[in-house]
């Protein structure tokens, strides 16, 4: 299964597996086989994005410190284009992820609502977080292995199998990822400013003519894409606000 998710054909799967060809394609007939493959490209997906999402803030003050006006005009000016894009995006992304983490805190409480309510069963009480639960967390929020997890929490790797089972572990990972974006989210808008100040400084007559009108069409772009989303922001938000009276209030 890791050979075929990792693009082998299926005589390179067959030869690292030790088995047949028609073994290997009898299995692929398979839902289930191919689901697991399908769930294990999934995975490493989902490593290579949060392996990126810890690096993000290495790569903002990379983006920052290329704003100096000793570097090159073209490089600059590319630069602070992409603080100014990716600013919004990430933006979006976490503001994204904090109306999930909230509908989904919304219908824990509720179910917990429903079991406090009900006569039995009791309701779980709260647990001591076991030992190296922090640094497992964070580990597999930044891309780690089970195998490399296990290593930096000082926990074996079947304690990290069994933890990845308990879907409450699985949402605490998802925030810690959702506090990286956050907060590189937070880092590029503290950047805008710096960015928005390079391409008008890039309007300098002593600027190169190419780079003055690449400069001058990105000032105009994202004028109209910021506005749009501070003010579309602005709108939505009252909206939810709206919706969250009660109707028995009105």
């Amino acid at each position: 299964m890791t050979a075929l998710a990792k693009g082998a054909t299926v005589a390179q799967a067959a030869f690292q597996a030790n088995v047949s060809e028609r073994t290997v394609y009898r299995r692929l007939q398979q839902p289930e086989f191919q689901a697991r493959i399908d769930a294990l490209q999934d995975e490493m997906m989902q490593r290579a994005a949060a392996v990126l999402t810890a690096a993000a803030q290495a790569g903002i003050h990379s983006l920052v410190a290329l704003q100096d006006p000793s570097t090159p005009p073209t490089v600059r000016r590319s630069a602070a284009r992409d603080i100014l894009e990716m600013g919004l995006r990430l933006r979006a992304a976490a503001d994204l992820e904090k109306r999930l983490i909230a509908l989904e805190n919304r219908s824990s409480d509720a179910t917990a609502a429903s079991c406090q309510a009900g006569p039995t069963p009791p309701c779980p009480t709260a647990k001591r977080r076991p030992r190296g639960e922090a640094n497992l967390l964070m580990a597999l929020a930044c891309g780690a292995t089970v195998t490399q997890a296990a290593t930096k929490a000082k926990v074996s790797e079947r304690t990290v199998y069994r933890r990845l089972k308990d879907a409450a572990f699985h949402q605490r990972i998802e925030v810690l990822r959702a506090d990286m974006v956050k907060r590189a989210a937070a880092l590029l808008i503290a950047a805008a400013q710096l960015g928005a100040k390079t391409l008008v400084d890039l309007q300098a007559a002593t600027t190169p003519a190419s780079v003055r009108r690449r400069a001058a069409r990105d000032i105009i772009e994202l004028s109209q894409k910021l506005r749009l989303a501070t003010v579309l922001e602005k709108r939505l938000a009252a909206l939810e606000g709206i919706q969250e009276v009660p109707s028995d209030t009105c």
